[in-house]
């Protein structure tokens, strides 16, 4: 019919689109966002501590891949299964008689499964030195510098929901990190030097 155009956009469609994209993001974050940087963070500080370690022991590049990857198979699903029963248990012990089982299974599934992802992620950061065959002095330093970033970058995300510095809140992050792979570096160099690993 004439004067009738089917399918038109609205207005100012696209911008109204993007702004309820945005709008999703923000509420996803602000719900899981505990759950993304406690599991990313301590996705990558204990796969970093695993790379230092083993470069302080002076242990082979397949040694990294080896206990890392056994780490991020393990530490993750025990972090995700962890959160899952603990939100299971903190709800019910809130609910009381209006605890669901179902409804709230599905909910920590939720929490859970984030955990997991997040944890994988980010703690297959230090591992991506090794994976393109670096040798494991100078693999270190590269997963080192990939830590630090990444680090930086999970602290600083926080800002999003949080309000604060976001130098403040990478910087915080940055030093669990540090003191947890200098404390690694420094006990796997401890045993091979009282052990007589090096030679």
């Amino acid at each position: 019919m004439e004067g009738v155009t089917l399918n038109e956009p609205a207005p100012g469609g696209a911008t109204t689109a993007a702004a309820a994209a945005s709008a999703a993001r923000t509420i996803f974050l602000r719900h899981y966002i505990r759950d993304i940087v406690y599991a990313a963070n301590d996705g990558l500080v204990t796969t970093f501590a695993v790379v230092a370690g083993v470069r302080g022991a002076g242990l082979p590049a397949a040694t990294v891949l080896i206990l890392g990857l056994a780490n991020l198979a393990a530490d993750g699903l025990s972090m995700a299964v962890g959160n899952y029963l603990g939100i299971k248990s903190e709800r019910a012990a809130e609910l009381q008689d209006r605890y669901n089982e179902r409804r709230e299974s599905v909910h920590a599934f939720k929490h859970g499964l984030v955990t997991w992802i997040a944890f994988i992620v980010v703690g297959l950061v230090p591992l991506l030195p090794f994976f393109a065959g670096a040798a494991v002095e100078f693999g270190f330093w590269i997963a080192t510098a990939l830590s630090a970033v990444t680090l930086l970058a999970v602290g600083a995300a926080r800002t999003a929901v949080t309000g604060r510095s976001p130098w403040r809140s990478g910087l915080e992050m940055l030093l669990v990190g540090a003191l947890a792979g200098s404390a690694a570096f420094l006990a796997g160099w401890a045993v091979d030097r009282f052990t007589g690993g090096a030679g």
